[in-house]
């Protein structure tokens, strides 16, 4: 795993964030940033950690918060495209997918829940 270097993931994130529309292409780019990310030490199960049920590349928080951050204005102008991306990622066995995926659909939900909001 390489040392996080913030302006470089910056715009990895930003780069991948361009597929938001296209599904396939962005799990594509995503699997390569988890590559790229992960901590191939750890070893589940020596710490009394369990066995994970789902793969994971364990990588470092900010990795998925930066995608999350910068997928964030494309969800809240093509909110079919979020949940059409949601979808895929979710589709994946592999815990960042997964999590990526629970955070694209909060975006969602919340901003739509701004839209109608009372205020």
């Amino acid at each position: 795993m390489p040392a996080i270097q913030p302006a470089r993931l910056k715009i990895q994130a930003a780069q991948l964030a361009e597929k938001f529309t296209d599904p396939p292409a962005f799990t594509l780019g995503l699997n390569e940033l988890l590559e790229f990310y992960a901590d191939r030490t750890y070893r589940p199960g020596q710490a009394s950690d369990p066995q994970p049920l789902l793969k994971a590349y364990n990588v470092p928080t900010p990795v998925l918060r930066q995608v999350s951050k910068e997928l964030s204005k494309f969800i809240v102008a093509n909110q079919d495209a979020a949940l059409a991306l949601c979808d895929a990622l979710w589709s994946k066995p592999v815990l960042e997918f997964r999590l990526l995926a629970a955070m694209v659909l909060v975006r969602s939900l919340s901003s739509r829940w701004r839209i109608f909001s009372f205020e």
